[in-house]
């Protein structure tokens, strides 16, 4: 497809969601273009007169919100969507793959959706590029049937959504629209990708920082009594307030004096949600196996 071609059908597109706005849910593999066009969206919709929610489920290349939550904002103007960084809310999903962290992604995705609904007539649902294999149909299947959105955009390369994309056919009626990749959309390597997510902690975790003394007893899943607390240190944690909403996340510190939280100044966390993703001094992320380091199954 030219690059003409393309542009002729993301305007059919947008006409598309202008004429009767909803939820419109944006499938793709990894560096389709799905943010920006996600964007264009919602230029569209504010546009229109609407003030549209986006909501971000990429855990992995964050656009709203830190990298392992999915994040949400109401976009009142186009200037808004220069940098949509900051969230009006968030949920720790405590990842940056989905693939290990299902039906916290399913969740979070949920409760934004629900949350944006309150105060947003319209919203764009931004998904990450996981969409190959058994485990990423199942994950954006049962987003789809989740959040039952009324329009479906996938943007493919040549038929790599079709076998989700017949799923949602055969057990709904969401309008689904096939969009080429603009011919423009340019790859990143697994390092800048690597690299911008430490950009986006690095952003998130400025100082001023605040550090809380915390006990064991505050995170859930439970720490068995015999864990070596110095294994927790560099883990990522999510903050709730006393109605179990994200008010934020944190970094797990070991010291002398025992276990700390860092965390954005003015952020007083009623309970910790622990991550299985650490991070080092640099910000770069790893994977732990949250199983094998609490002993449990």
């Amino acid at each position: 497809m030219s690059a003409a071609d393309a542009e002729a059908a993301a305007d059919a597109l947008v006409a598309r969601v202008q004429a009767r706005p909803g939820a419109v849910l944006v499938l793709g593999g990894i560096d389709s273009g799905k943010t920006t066009l996600a964007t264009r969206l919602l230029g569209a919709l504010v546009d229109a007169g609407l003030v549209p929610a986006y909501i971000d489920t990429d855990v992995g290349q964050s656009t709203t919100g830190p990298p392992a939550t999915v994040g949400w904002r109401r976009v009142v103007s186009r200037a808004d969507l220069t940098d949509l960084f900051e969230a009006d809310g968030l949920y720790f999903v405590g990842d940056v793959t989905p693939a290990t962290r299902l039906l916290a992604t399913l969740t979070g995705a949920a409760r934004a959706l629900e949350a944006s609904r309150a105060v947003s007539g319209a919203a764009v649902i931004d998904t990450s590029g996981f969409v190959s294999g058994v485990t990423a149909q199942t994950l954006k299947f049962h987003k789809i049937e989740i959040l039952r959105p009324d329009h479906v955009v996938a943007l493919q390369r040549g038929e790599e959504l079709e076998p989700l994309l017949a799923a949602v056919r055969r057990f709904g009626s969401i309008e689904t629209t096939r969009v080429q990749i603009h011919p423009g959309v340019v790859s990143k390597t697994a390092e800048q990708r690597a690299e911008r997510r430490s950009r986006l902690l690095r952003r998130y975790f400025a100082p001023p920082l605040t550090r809380y003394r915390v006990r064991a007893a505050a995170f859930m899943p439970t720490l068995p009594p015999t864990l070596d607390a110095s294994r927790l240190h560099g883990l990522l944690a999510g903050l709730d307030d006393e109605q179990g909403n994200c008010i934020g996340i944190g970094v797990v510190e070991h010291r002398e004096a025992g276990l700390r939280l860092a965390a954005r100044t003015g952020v007083i966390p009623s309970a910790l949600r622990l991550g299985a993703v650490a991070v080092d001094d640099d910000w770069t992320t790893r994977s732990i196996d949250l199983r094998s380091l609490l002993g449990s199954g």
